[in-house]
């Protein structure tokens, strides 16, 4: 894996840890305010559910190529 895609990989983990960070200290009261018509159960489920798999996958990478 090349240095570059390293980065953007420990960029993403960031992201997602901060995501996560939110979520738990906001709860969903941080998108209730209905942004435009955001729908509520999509963005609570892509927080609680895919923004950890993707740290996790990110993660993974990381480390599979650590040895490379």
């Amino acid at each position: 894996m090349q240095q570059l895609d390293r980065h953007r990989l420990g960029h993403i983990i960031e992201y997602c840890r901060r995501i996560q960070a939110t979520m738990a200290r906001f709860g969903t009261s941080i998108v209730a305010h209905g942004y435009g018509n955001i729908e509520l159960t999509v963005v609570c489920r892509t927080a609680q559910e895919d923004i950890p798999r993707l740290q996790a996958f990110c993660e993974k990478e990381l480390r599979s190529t650590k040895c490379e």
